[in-house]
């Protein structure tokens, strides 16, 4: 009965409390949300619309100063506005790397939004030291006293543009250093030396020389400051740049830099520098500043051959290969002259270059003669030619290529006792280049439009016995094997490797001589560098008959005793021996070196010039070429070779070449014409002797030693 009770009753009061239970109440937030909006800036452009809600035209971002004042409002229906939330978004400073857009404005992360109670506020936008403008989008939405934001932020996208950076102004720009003259044989003398550095890049600059060079190793100052373009535009920083690998950035404090001072990190390389220096405002913006110099003075050069005097020419009438020439006969190369500036023996270990006379000559080497050579003069076909260099050099070190493995480093100079070679002993500067190099190219027989240029030489003197481009040697050495006319430029090079380079290459350099030289260019300057840097001289001595030769038909008057030669049978019985004094025949060339070759090479060619009747007691000119070849002793039968020759009065021409194919094979010999020769074929003629002795002649039969013309 009890336990009934209990149960009754608990269903009584579950039954009670499902019919008392009231309905859920709705979650819904009555809060509306606030609006935001731009009330002192360029147009909104998320609200450029008219009065219908239609965006009008088309929203281009607007351009304001990179500081700016702007204002905002918010409102909210059912509550109050506490504060703002505000961001800033950029674009880059340039476009990509690969491409010429800038990427699109990105939207503001939630990390980037700053808040606020005021409702203005002035902003600095950045800009870049690459570009005075820059895209930017400022964001800003209210929220209200109960924590809720305006969900469509307002929007101004625009270009922050800094029309007034900084200007950055030069107060110091300077290198000091010091130059080395040697002036007489002794001590170099020096001094100090200060160079204001004031040439500037543009674009007109691109690929011209610095105006302002400093010596190699001067300490180089810079100072400056900025003056601000716009009340309250100062620098708040600079960056400068010559050598470093980046930019150096320095707060508005700093405002010298000094290098090659010593200390580590400052030295500069010689060579072409450019200073940047550019001040920054607060935005970013910047001006920049330049100053263009070249580090090292680059070396002079000139020729420093031998006295000419050293040398007197030799008369030797018995010697027509040589005659009028100046040489020496050497029986013992280890003794050569040693007055008059040669520099063939020890003492061109002892005289720097600086202390070499300039002389516009040369030496070459040929078979067992030393000739003495002036510009101009023609040498011998493969002939070693010998360059003697000198030239100065303000500033370098004395570096010269000699390394202290090699056997020759420590040589003394064998007329000196106790006197080490100086131009081998590394030092400081004293004046003197430290090497040379030469390049030539050659305009080719027959028609020097062709041209051959080798590479440029080694450097000499080049001491280094484990180097393959060693080169124990102090003057220049080629031999050169192409007949024709040679422009050779000589350079000297500096202890910081830069080269004398006012002759840009060998081929300008041609250009540069001829234009002196035909008086087309009579500049000053241009006639004194070509004058120190271009030698010119010719290469293949002419080939000669021997008119000397028992026997020699037809000789001509002057050789003869004034008596025309003639052959009464209309037979040309032509002996015609030749000489060439430098054969070169490329089949048999020496294996190294320079000389002659072992067979020589001579071609002839005969052409007879004489009359026929043609009728009517007409006569007309008319001639007969025999073909190509070299025999002295050949026949030309009128009567079957040339039967239209009917005058009695003939004339020979005759071409003499040291070549077999001078014309398809430039550069290989040249060739000489001979004659007119006036020759009688009648019977009633005088005959002349076909020997005997003759004087040499005075001018219309060419020697060996003739100028390069063709026709005598």
């Amino acid at each position: 009965m009890r336990i009934r009770a209990i149960v009754a009753l608990s269903l009584i009061i579950i039954c009670l409390s499902i019919g008392c239970r009231n309905a859920l109440s709705p979650n819904v937030d009555r809060n509306r949300a606030p609006e935001t909006w731009l009330t002192a800036a360029p147009l909104d452009t998320l609200t450029a619309r008219d009065p219908a809600g239609v965006i009008v035209g088309i929203n281009r971002p607007s351009t304001i100063p990179y500081r700016f004042h702007m204002y905002w409002a918010g409102s909210d229906v059912d509550g109050a506005v506490v504060g703002y939330y505000w961001a800033v978004t950029e674009t880059l400073p340039t476009p990509a790397e690969g491409t010429n857009i800038l990427p699109p404005l990105p939207g503001p992360r939630t990390s980037q939004y700053r808040f606020t109670t005021r409702t203005d506020s002035t902003f600095t936008f950045n800009v870049s030291e690459y570009s005075p403008d820059r895209p930017h989008a400022f964001y800003i939405y209210a929220v209200d006293d109960k924590g809720r934001g305006d969900a469509t932020p307002a929007r101004f996208v625009f270009n922050a543009l800094d029309r007034f950076p900084p200007v950055p102004v030069m107060d110091v720009s300077q290198g000091t250093g010091r130059i080395t003259r040697l002036l007489v044989h002794g001590s170099p003398t020096s001094k100090d030396t200060v160079v204001a550095i004031r040439d500037t890049f543009s674009l007109s600059s691109i690929g011209t020389v610095p105006k302002d060079t400093i010596p190699s190793g001067a300490r180089i100052d810079f100072a400056w400051h900025s003056a601000p373009t716009i009340a309250g535009g100062y620098a708040v920083r600079y960056k400068y740049k010559l050598d470093e690998p980046l930019f150096v950035e320095v707060d508005s404090s700093v405002s010298s830099k000094s290098y090659n001072t010593g200390l580590a990190g400052d030295f500069v390389n010689p060579g072409t520098k450019q200073w940047n220096l550019r001040a920054f405002d607060a935005a970013g913006g910047a001006r920049e500043l330049t100053r263009r110099f070249q580090v090292n003075w680059t070396p002079d050069t000139w020729f420093a051959g031998p006295d000419s005097n050293l040398v007197p020419r030799q008369h030797d009438l018995a010697d027509p290969i040589d005659d009028n020439q100046r040489y020496l006969k050497i029986t013992n190369w280890k003794d050569l002259p040693t007055a008059g500036n040669s520099f063939l023996n020890c003492d061109s270990l002892y005289y720097w270059p600086s202390e070499r006379k300039p002389n516009k000559t040369f030496w070459e080497i040929y078979r067992d003669k030393l000739y003495l050579r002036a510009e101009n003069d023609t040498i011998d076909m493969n002939g070693i030619v010998v360059i003697q260099p000198g030239g100065t050099d303000l500033d370098s070190p004395y570096r010269v290529n000699v390394d202290i493995n090699d056997p020759d480093a420590d040589t003394t100079v064998c007329n000196r006792p106790g006197e080490y070679a100086r131009v081998l002993r590394p030092g400081p500067a004293n004046g003197s280049p430290v090497a040379f190099r030469y390049q030539y190219t050659e305009g080719l027989d027959p028609n020097v439009a062709t041209t051959s240029t080798p590479s440029q030489s080694a450097l000499f003197p080049f001491y280094d016995a484990a180097s393959p481009f060693f080169q124990h040697i102090i003057n220049g050495y080629t031999p050169i094997h192409e007949s024709g006319k040679v422009y050779l430029v000589l350079r000297a090079i500096d202890g910081d490797g830069f080269a004398d380079a006012r002759i840009a290459d060998t081929f300008s350099a041609r250009a540069f001589a001829d234009a002196i030289d035909k008086g087309l260019d009579t500049d000053p300057n241009h006639v004194k560098l070509r004058q120190q840097l271009i030698m010119t001289f010719y290469v293949n001595r002419v080939p000669y008959f021997d008119l000397n030769s028992v026997g020699f038909f037809p000789k001509p008057p002057e050789y003869n005793g004034g008596v025309v030669a003639s052959s009464p049978d209309r037979i040309l019985r032509l002996k015609l021996p030749a000489i060439d004094p430098d054969p070169y025949d490329p089949a048999t060339k020496p294996a190294s070196g320079g000389g002659p070759s072992a067979s020589t090479v001579l071609r002839t060619q005969v052409t007879v010039t004489g009359t026929y009747d043609a009728g009517g007691g007409v006569l007309r000119d008319t001639s007969y070429t025999a073909p190509q070849r070299f025999d002295p002793n050949y026949n030309i039968d009128l009567t079957a070779d040339a039967p239209y020759i009917t005058g009695s009065h003939l004339k020979l021409s005759i071409e003499l070449c040291d070549c077999a194919n001078c014309e398809t094979t430039p550069g290989s010999g040249r060739c000489i014409r001979f004659g007119p020769i006036p020759v009688d074929v009648t019977s009633s003629a005088s005959v002349a002797p076909n020997g005997g002795s003759m004087g040499r002649p005075t001018g219309t039969i060419p020697s060996a030693t003739s100028s390069r013309s063709l026709t005598p």
